[in-house]
């Protein structure tokens, strides 16, 4: 695991709210939680993840981020999302970023990842229950 710390400063969060940039690829691959890193942190433990979805469409690698589920996104696939305004990417994250391109730094968990092997996931209620009038 990489002792990556994101900037204490908003720059990051305000770059992608200006330029509208799909933010969950990138923030995946900035933490050690996201992106099914609880999961691999908590192996061989018995995983069971409630989700309650706020995300249209109730992907569940989307949810929170997917912290206990599979990603299938990649370092490559983070840089490509900041590729327009990289040079406005604080440098620790282009750091951060291009590490883990050179294999440096552990890709997020597949799907294949021994670590899913005693993980579940159940979805309890989707973003729709929340809109009804």
């Amino acid at each position: 695991m990489s002792n990556f710390v994101l900037p204490r400063d908003r720059s990051l969060i305000r770059l992608f709210s200006e330029q509208k940039l799909p933010v969950n690829c990138v923030r995946k691959h900035l933490s050690q939680l996201k992106g099914g890193g609880l999961t691999r942190l908590a192996a061989p433990a018995d995983l069971h993840t409630l989700i309650l979805s706020d995300v249209i469409g109730n992907d569940v690698s989307a949810i929170a981020s997917g912290t206990t589920v599979p990603d299938h996104t990649t370092f490559d696939r983070a840089i490509a999302v900041l590729n327009p305004v990289w040079q406005q990417v604080p440098e620790i994250v282009r750091q951060h970023l291009e590490a883990g391109k050179r294999g440096e730094i552990p890709e997020t968990p597949k799907e294949k990842d021994p670590s899913f092997a005693f993980n579940g996931s159940l979805l309890l209620e989707e973003r729709s229950c929340y809109c009804e009038i």
